[in-house]
């Protein structure tokens, strides 16, 4: 008996086509705060700071007391196996 050749039937797809020139619009944005006065920006900036300041010190005490929590020389131990190049 003969084998019947099949043919593969291809699915027809649209002819893709890469785009020939990329359109991109810039755009700027105004200034968040052009309409504060020198005087209130740089009140503004000095805020921020004393924010990130307190933030800061904050942060400082959370990690002093989980540092105090563990065994130091556990803790030691620990930083020593992780950073061999620390001693």
């Amino acid at each position: 008996m003969k084998q019947k050749s099949k043919k593969r039937r291809r699915k027809k797809t649209l002819a893709r086509t890469s785009p020939k020139h990329i359109q991109v619009l810039y755009s700027e944005m105004e200034k968040p705060f052009s309409e504060e006065t020198p005087e209130q920006h740089t009140e503004n900036v000095n805020k921020l700071g004393e924010r990130v300041e307190q933030r800061h010190a904050q942060l400082l005490v959370d990690l002093d007391t989980l540092i105090r929590q563990c065994n130091p020389l556990q803790m030691l131990a620990a930083f020593c196996i992780l950073r061999p190049s620390a001693l």
